[in-house]
């Protein structure tokens, strides 16, 4: 599931940093991510505050979160998924025969959706690294059927605040083994691939059915992204990368892989 667009924002607007063990700070009456190592703490929550004021402003509060999955090495090369244009069977959810058009579909992406685990931990008003890194594992899983849980990789949590919205992201430190994972994706996307046109040809009629299906065993649990899976640098592609700024669909991704490009690999 990907986030609704959010517009281009001043400094002022929107921030992003890193989230450490111990979470945020609260800014009057909502509770924003604010950087715990920044070097320049009270700039960053004067900067938040100013966003949640604009939200206050136009009758929105940042109560939706999302969460997103970048897989990348220390040279900076990380895995970019394409989004299809139609989506035919989600986890708990029936199955689409005439497909679900997508928002943002035919668009560049990362893994994510919604940060379901804000809901486990909302009596305590606290978002932790561990709740962002759960939360995108999840994500990655759900929308490639590729398991990172297991792989122990050194890992980092960031975040995103716009307007009604708070982003969040999990950076997965691979290295060599960057290549193997996108393989592996990819061989799991082309399953659903194959999963998605049997659902609209009618021949899975349930969500139940589709891992029985030939060749669909490996297929995720969400039909968003397509088999094109690529590698990209953040550096040498950026200049490809900053104008998704300007873009309602993607511009969210922008942020997050400059925060992959500015702190995340210098760090």
């Amino acid at each position: 599931m990907t986030a609704p667009g959010g517009s281009g924002l001043s400094s002022a607007e929107r921030v992003f940093g890193e989230v450490a063990e111990s979470v945020l700070d609260q800014v009057g009456r909502d509770r924003v991510f604010v950087a715990a190592a920044t070097t320049n703490r009270q700039a960053l929550k004067r900067k938040v505050a100013e966003g949640l004021a604009l939200c206050r402003a136009s009758g929105r509060t940042p109560q939706n979160t999302f969460v997103y999955a970048v897989i990348y090495d220390s040279n900076g090369n990380f895995l970019l998924f394409r989004k299809n244009t139609k989506g035919y069977f989600f986890k708990g959810k029936a199955l689409s025969t005439s497909g679900q058009d997508l928002h943002g579909g035919d668009n560049w992406t990362l893994p994510g959706g919604g940060l379901d685990e804000v809901k486990k931990i909302a009596k305590r008003g606290k978002i932790t690294r561990a709740v962002i890194l759960a939360g995108a594992k999840r994500e990655f899983r759900e929308e490639t059927g590729f398991e990172l849980a297991g792989l122990n990789l050194p890992a980092r949590a960031g975040c995103w605040q716009d307007r009604g919205c708070v982003y969040t992201a999990g950076y997965f430190q691979a290295e060599q083994r960057l290549s193997a994972i996108r393989v592996s994706a990819t061989q799991r996307l082309d399953a659903g691939r194959r999963a998605a046109q049997a659902v609209a040809s009618g021949n899975i009629r349930q969500s139940s059915d589709i891992r029985a299906y030939p060749n669909c065993e490996n297929a995720p649990l969400d039909n968003e992204l397509s088999d094109g899976v690529e590698t990209w640098n953040v550096k040498d592609c950026w200049s490809e990368i900053e104008p998704w700024k300007q873009n309602k669909h993607i511009n969210w991704f922008a942020n997050i892989l400059e925060h992959l490009k500015n702190t995340v690999i210098r760090t």
